[in-house]
């Protein structure tokens, strides 16, 4: 569980962080994304609860995404059926949980 909790408290702290101060590798989401993606491989029903209310509360279009797409990251066959029901959901615009469909193409398995 460490793995998943250690990068989640790393992304929280930032709320705390003006965008401006943070390097640019930060900035531009590429790191935050391939965080919570590889976090959510490792996840559990308490960690996508989690990301999916910091999902519908997040301001900011951009961090949305992120949390939307690592949504379709979770393995458990319980959480990539709960992943692809807000694809019809009223919490999300269509829009913004497009890639949730494309997510678990990645996992043949399921």
């Amino acid at each position: 569980m460490a793995a998943v909790a250690l990068p989640i408290h790393f992304l929280w702290s930032l709320n705390s962080v003006h965008d401006d101060d943070l390097p640019a590798w930060l900035r531009y989401g590429k790191v935050i994304g391939n965080v919570l993606d590889t976090a959510a491989q490792h996840g559990d029903d308490k960690s996508f609860d989690r990301w999916y209310a910091q999902a519908k509360r997040e301001p900011d279009m951009v961090m949305r995404r992120h949390f939307i797409s690592a949504l379709s990251s979770f393995r458990s066959e319980k959480l990539v059926a709960r992943a692809l029901n807000l694809l019809v959901g009223k919490d999300f615009d269509a829009r913004e949980v497009s890639p949730l469909l494309w997510g678990s193409l990645d996992m043949p398995e399921l």
